[in-house]
Protein backbone atom coordinates (compact mmCIF):
# COMPACT_ATOMS: atom_id res chain seq x y z
CA UNK A 1 0.00 0.00 0.00
CA UNK A 2 1.33 3.59 -1.28
CA UNK A 3 1.82 5.93 1.53
CA UNK A 4 0.21 9.77 -0.17
CA UNK A 5 0.67 12.71 1.94
CA UNK A 6 0.68 16.54 1.22
CA UNK A 7 2.67 18.79 2.73
CA UNK A 8 4.20 22.44 2.21
CA UNK A 9 7.37 22.49 -0.19
CA UNK A 10 10.63 23.72 1.19
CA UNK A 11 13.56 25.13 -0.56
CA UNK A 12 15.37 21.84 -1.21
CA UNK A 13 12.05 20.82 -3.05
CA UNK A 14 12.73 23.38 -6.13
CA UNK A 15 14.37 20.90 -8.71
CA UNK A 16 11.39 18.20 -7.56
CA UNK A 17 8.73 21.32 -8.08
CA UNK A 18 10.30 22.51 -11.79
CA UNK A 19 10.10 18.96 -12.96
CA UNK A 20 6.50 18.35 -11.99
CA UNK A 21 5.35 21.74 -13.56
CA UNK A 22 7.28 20.92 -16.66
CA UNK A 23 6.56 17.01 -16.90
CA UNK A 24 2.65 18.12 -16.38
CA UNK A 25 2.74 21.23 -19.25
CA UNK A 26 3.60 18.05 -21.84
CA UNK A 27 0.09 16.51 -21.09
CA UNK A 28 -1.32 19.73 -22.84
CA UNK A 29 0.74 19.48 -26.04
CA UNK A 30 -1.63 20.12 -28.93
CA UNK A 31 -4.23 22.16 -26.57
CA UNK A 32 -2.12 24.90 -25.46
CA UNK A 33 -1.23 27.62 -28.35
CA UNK A 34 3.07 26.50 -29.37
CA UNK A 35 3.52 30.34 -29.06
CA UNK A 36 2.60 29.46 -25.17
CA UNK A 37 4.17 26.14 -24.69
CA UNK A 38 7.53 26.55 -25.09
CA UNK A 39 10.53 23.93 -23.35
CA UNK A 40 11.10 24.13 -20.75
CA UNK A 41 7.13 25.33 -20.03
CA UNK A 42 8.27 27.08 -16.93
CA UNK A 43 11.72 28.29 -16.98
CA UNK A 44 13.70 28.16 -13.65
CA UNK A 45 14.00 31.62 -13.49
CA UNK A 46 10.53 32.50 -13.71
CA UNK A 47 9.87 29.51 -10.88
CA UNK A 48 12.66 31.28 -9.09
CA UNK A 49 10.49 34.83 -9.22
CA UNK A 50 7.07 33.30 -8.38
CA UNK A 51 8.32 31.84 -5.26
CA UNK A 52 9.72 35.20 -4.29
CA UNK A 53 6.88 37.37 -5.82
CA UNK A 54 5.08 34.89 -2.22
CA UNK A 55 3.54 32.16 -4.45
CA UNK A 56 3.64 29.12 -1.77
CA UNK A 57 3.90 25.74 -2.78
CA UNK A 58 2.54 21.83 -1.85
CA UNK A 59 3.25 18.78 -2.39
CA UNK A 60 1.63 15.51 -3.26
CA UNK A 61 3.95 12.87 -1.95
CA UNK A 62 3.38 8.95 -2.52
CA UNK A 63 5.94 6.95 -1.27
CA UNK A 64 8.68 9.63 -0.47
CA UNK A 65 9.04 11.37 -3.95
CA UNK A 66 6.83 14.30 -5.27
CA UNK A 67 4.02 13.20 -7.54
CA UNK A 68 2.46 16.54 -8.11
CA UNK A 69 2.65 20.39 -6.60
CA UNK A 70 -0.02 23.04 -6.44
CA UNK A 71 1.19 27.01 -5.95
CA UNK A 72 -0.83 29.06 -4.09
Amino acid sequence: MSAISIRPCVEDDFEAIWEVINDGAQAYRGVIPPDRLHDPYMPKDHLRSEIVDGVLFWACEEDGFIVAVMGI
